[in-house]
């Protein structure tokens, strides 16, 4: 096997690396509450995007007619490509407005009550 099919081969298989690197590019801190909630998923995305971001730079090396030390140059500029497009499809995933639920006074004091503390009263 010529040593220009084992670089391949080696980028391909450490493929997730740039896929999850192109989803912290683009997701922040975002990917890690993804990942709480749905492990498998975003590993799965992780290794697709890292297919296609390997695959992409192997293939834009061997249609350009490149030698294989352009693949160092191709990969960096696809995970950024990748985490950018991202960005944009992730765009308004998390963001909820908090609602805040309106207590009354005598609510949030019984409230308090019930949690075994003591409420002291203000003297006016």
């Amino acid at each position: 096997m010529p040593a220009k099919e084992i670089l391949y081969l080696i980028v391909l298989c450490g493929s997730f690396a740039f896929g999850v690197q192109a989803m912290f590019l683009g997701l922040g801190g975002r990917l890690i509450v993804r990942y709480g909630k749905r492990r498998g998923r975003v590993l799965m995305e992780s290794l697709i995007l890292g297919l296609c971001i390997g695959g992409a730079a192997v293939a834009m090396v061997e249609v350009m007619g490149l030698e294989p030390l352009y693949l160092a140059l191709w990969l960096p500029v696809y995970t950024g490509v990748f985490g950018i497009l991202l960005r944009g499809v992730y765009r308004g995933e998390g963001k909820r407005e908090l609602q805040v639920p309106d207590y009354s006074e005598d609510e949030l004091r019984k409230m308090i009550e019930r949690s075994g503390l003591r409420v002291r009263k203000n003297e006016e």
